[in-house]
């Protein structure tokens, strides 16, 4: 039996902090986009996080955001935002 890839839409989540205007986004969880050795932070998932209702993804927004809103350091500005992205999986033969 032959394995198959996939392309399909997805939410993912968007990280951001307040006060650059949205200039670094950056999709949570694409560590994987870049050598082993270097992560992006640690413990950064090797896969981005994907849900696959939007509502899932704005629920999660949102906790993040009363998380992060109780906080008095610099973290208090950070913000997640869901938007739309394609899960594209090959199979390598």
């Amino acid at each position: 039996m032959k394995a198959k890839g996939w392309d399909r839409l997805k939410w993912g989540v968007v990280f951001w902090t307040v006060g650059d205007g949205g200039r670094h986004r950056k999709l949570l969880g694409t560590g994987c986009n870049c050598p082993p050795p270097s992560p992006h932070y640690a413990g950064e998932p090797t896969r981005p996080l994907l849900f696959d209702r939007k509502k899932d993804a704005v629920a999660w927004c949102r906790a993040k955001r009363a998380q992060y809103r109780t906080r008095t350091d610099h973290l208090r500005r950070w913000r997640f935002t869901p938007v739309r992205v394609r899960e594209q999986i090959a199979v390598m033969a």
